[in-house]
């Protein structure tokens, strides 16, 4: 759906709401005024209203994200519009300015982060409020957000969380940083605006990671296989051996695994050769031949504290798989692996490959 169309959606709802509303307050003034609490028929139409109001919130829902998705399920339950209503129009507006055509102006941009924040971290509102009673307590400003909300026109009574995204960059820009709030602190000023821009600052930036996960890998323990693929780079002097062992990482990371394992292997026979002297395409046979030799040299090099019997035999199970199933070669005769079976023997491989270029590197140095 197209941002016009979304903005669309959120103003239609925002219709609904109001007509809902409306229906709702004239059924509270007949329960109040009029009739009998317990009149049947009145029963019956709240009960409708609350099966309306409930369509309405499970409409509405599937269009959120992040706290403001939150935020409507701490609600889905309630029948109660009173207490709803106010928080339900100020997600409508946010996300209508989110949505809508706006102009690339400074203000707006000042809103759309803002709402980024907002959108990010669920105590939004608790957040900004402790920081800004912490700058009162530190510079004893003795300002209020009932005072800031009146000077603004707004309702000395209304909750912070209750005013949309412009009305909050309002009470940021012509309330928080309006100096006139600070002018018996002239001497200091300078001090005191850095401070509190200070305090703006992190406020914002740890609202957008505010919903961040802790990074499970480390709880478990899957940081070797990580590390493996995005920070392990084959750095050695054959350049054509570091492409493929790339272009396998790459491939498996974009889940292209079958690929992926074909390219890891085709590296590992690539660097069995590494010791050969002849590169040229006129050489491929004598490269072959002395292929043996220097697999051997690699094997030596990287058991040097290690059992060299262990290591070799790996390699040898390794390239016996290599020829045995479909990974290098595709003729009828070779057996399938399965998705499984690719994850393990392309870690396997992977880890067998780390090993031998930490060793090369050394080497090389």
């Amino acid at each position: 759906m197209s941002n016009q169309k979304l903005a669309d959606f959120f103003k239609g709802m925002y219709d609904e709401l109001e007509n809902i509303k409306e229906e709702y307050d004239e059924l509270q003034y007949q329960v109040y005024h009029i009739y009998d609490c317990d009149d049947e028929p009145l029963r019956n139409e709240f009960n409708h209203l609350s099966q309306e109001y409930l369509k309405w919130k499970n409409k509405l829902l599937p269009y959120l994200n992040k706290s403001y998705k939150i935020k409507l399920k701490r609600i889905l339950a309630s029948t109660n519009l009173d207490n709803d209503f106010s928080i339900l129009k100020t997600i409508l507006r946010d996300m209508y300015f989110k949505y809508m055509n706006k102009k690339n102006s400074k203000e707006n941009i000042e809103i759309e982060k803002l709402l980024q924040a907002r959108e990010e971290n669920i105590d939004f509102e608790t957040d900004f409020l402790e920081i800004f009673n912490l700058i009162n307590r530190e510079h004893y400003l003795g300002l209020s957000v009932e005072k800031i909300f009146q000077d603004l026109g707004y309702s000395r009574t209304q909750k912070f969380e209750e005013l949309d995204i412009k009305k909050i960059h309002n009470f940021i820009s012509n309330g928080l940083f309006r100096k006139k709030y600070y002018k018996n602190h002239i001497v200091e000023y300078k001090v005191l605006m850095r401070d509190v821009t200070n305090y703006f600052e992190k406020f914002i930036s740890n609202s957008l990671v505010a919903e961040d996960n802790i990074d499970l890998s480390t709880v478990l323990d899957m940081h070797i296989n990580l590390e493996l693929l995005f920070h392990k780079k084959a750095n050695t002097k054959d350049k054509k051996l570091n492409e493929l062992i790339e272009d396998a990482k790459n491939r498996f990371i974009s889940n292209d695994k079958q690929i992926a394992l074909e390219k890891l292997w085709d590296s590992y026979e690539r660097l069995k050769t590494y010791f050969t002297t002849t590169t040229s395409e006129s050489s491929k046979k004598q490269q072959q031949k002395d292929k043996p030799k220097s697999a051997d040299k690699l094997v030596t090099i990287i058991s040097s504290e290690f059992d060299k019997e262990f290591l070799n035999d790996e390699f040898k199970k390794l390239t016996i798989i290599g020829n045995d199933y479909r990974i290098r070669h595709h003729e009828k005769n070779k057996k399938e692996l399965t998705s499984k079976h690719i994850n393990y023997f392309f870690f396997r491989m992977l880890t067998l490959i780390d090993l031998c270029l930490m060793y090369l590197n050394e080497e090389e140095i």
